[in-house]
């Protein structure tokens, strides 16, 4: 479990997703330590499933609103 939370820290921190669900979890009141592990499980959930899919993870853009284009 410790590489699952350390991998969801460093997602917490670099990912732009990870990092704004990371920060809505902890505006909802939740503690850094719970927010870590809410990502880790949103990671886990994804992985299950893409193998279920056997689909591979493809990251795209994010989209923003307002944007040209």
């Amino acid at each position: 479990m410790k590489g699952l939370a350390l991998g969801a820290h460093v997602a917490g921190t670099c990912c732009p997703v990870s990092k704004a669900f990371c920060r809505r979890k902890r505006a909802e009141g939740k503690s850094h330590k719970q927010a870590v592990l809410a990502v880790a499980v949103r990671r886990l959930d994804v992985l299950r499933a893409l193998i279920c899919d056997n689909r591979t993870f493809e990251m795209t853009p994010l989209q923003v609103d307002g944007a040209a284009g």
